[in-house]
């Protein structure tokens, strides 16, 4: 996993979320699974600082590296997996916490991060989304 951390930029991870102010709170109330299908298209834009760039102005930062980490660990999971797609699902169940800033719900996170991709599949159980990327 350390070389898999390395390769994304993730050993920076710990050093983002030093101040410790930050949380999450799952809400287990949508059964759907959400999955990125274009792992292979986007390869060349995986590392932390890209998603942490793309999902800035939440108004903190450690909840942009939380929403990184989560999109690049289910990358490393399916790698390591072999499964088809990446299950992104982390993205869209949490509001994220935080002492001075508060709350960034579940609902604001989905707002946030859904411009980043384009939905190609959806049904009762799964969602099917797609990176929008430039060509490498």
């Amino acid at each position: 996993m350390a070389q898999a951390e390395n390769k994304y930029g993730l050993d920076m991870l710990a050093l983002a979320l030093r101040s410790g102010d930050y949380g999450w709170e799952p809400k287990k109330d949508d059964v759907k699974k959400h999955w990125l299908v274009n792992v292979e298209e986007c390869r060349h834009v995986l590392d932390l600082m890209t998603f942490v760039s793309l999902w800035r102005e939440t108004s903190h930062s450690e909840w942009e590296y939380l929403l990184a980490a989560w999109f690049l660990y289910a990358i490393i999971k399916r790698d390591e997996t072999g499964e088809e797609y990446a299950n992104i699902t982390p993205l869209f169940e949490s509001d994220l916490l935080s002492r001075n800033k508060g709350t960034f719900t579940r609902e604001k996170v989905r707002a946030h991060i859904l411009p980043s991709f384009t939905k190609v599949y959806e049904d009762e159980s799964d969602v099917h989304y797609k990176l929008n990327v430039a060509p490498a």
